[in-house]
């Protein structure tokens, strides 16, 4: 988990552990509301692209974390070599 995610925002913190402990349709929908109010927090776009993986919704995570890329290119780990797009085994999204 994201350490400067869990000291900045309480929210952030649930939606990611809920993830954590297998409760992904839980953190989307907690997420997706966020988003609702701050539709360019990327953080919480890239938290609820990893929930959707989770849930096996692999193409709207895929999109999720595209859009991610575009609301804050310079973000570390969030471009390069498209690494943000790709999901890791567990379906996690690399970078968050």
């Amino acid at each position: 988990m994201d350490g400067d995610r869990s000291a900045a925002d309480p929210e952030l913190e649930r939606a990611g552990l809920l993830i954590d402990l297998g409760r992904a349709a839980e953190a989307e929908q907690l997420l997706a509301e966020r988003l609702t109010a701050r539709p360019d927090d990327v953080t919480a776009v890239l938290l609820r692209a990893s929930a959707l993986a989770n849930l096996g919704r692999d193409d709207e995570a895929h999109d999720l974390a595209r859009r991610a890329v575009v609301l804050e290119p310079e973000r570390p780990g969030a471009h390069g070599d498209r690494k943000s797009t790709r999901l890791n085994s567990s379906h996690r999204c690399i970078s968050y």
